[in-house]
């Protein structure tokens, strides 16, 4: 607990460090509603709610094109903050096309371009914080973000789910969308 205690002390007095993981939680959350909101939309695009995983994959192809593409153009950035406006961007713009999209096919490349998009987030978050927290602290604040994470999943699943229920599907996704780009 005092470990705990310490890295959430850390945090808490750190606005910057406390900016990025609120970025983190955001970006994060975006990705969980997709994970629990793919079965019913995938249902929507008519194709059999088994084959949900393939709009999750999706997600995940994005990031891992993303962070490559990111190591290979991160030397001609100047500046490094770019990078994240640009993924919330990128994520509330495709937030928006998922939540339009008439087809599976175009679903899938806006569900590609959000895992690309939140690339760009997460890993210049990931590397700020390990350039700005000091050494003796890393182990302590990283753990936290460990269960900011775990919320970051939990959360949405249980809101996005509910909501969806209420409203729809795609209004989620759209409202997600414009959230996401005003962040």
């Amino acid at each position: 607990l005092h470990e705990l205690k310490a890295g959430l002390f850390f945090i808490w007095s750190n606005h910057i460090v406390y900016v990025a993981y609120f970025l983190l939680f955001i970006a994060l959350s975006a990705l969980a509603a997709i994970s629990v909101l793919a079965v019913g939309y995938a249902e929507l695009l008519n194709i059999s709610g088994r084959n949900f995983g393939l709009l999750v994959v999706c997600a995940g192809f994005g990031m891992a094109l993303g962070i490559a593409w990111i190591a290979r153009i991160e030397s001609l950035i100047k500046k490094k903050y770019f990078l994240i406006e640009s993924g919330f961007v990128i994520c509330g713009l495709s937030l928006i096309a998922i939540a339009l999209a008439p087809n599976v096919y175009l679903a899938c490349f806006a569900i590609f371009i959000l895992g690309f998009g939140n690339s760009f987030i997460s890993s210049s978050i990931q590397a700020f914080l390990q350039d700005f927290v000091p050494e003796e602290m890393r182990g302590r604040v990283f753990g936290v973000q460990n269960m900011f994470v775990s919320l970051a999943f939990a959360l949405p699943a249980v809101l996005a789910g509910y909501l969806a229920d209420i409203f729809s599907i795609r209004v989620i996704f759209g409202a997600m969308g414009v959230g996401i780009m005003l962040v």
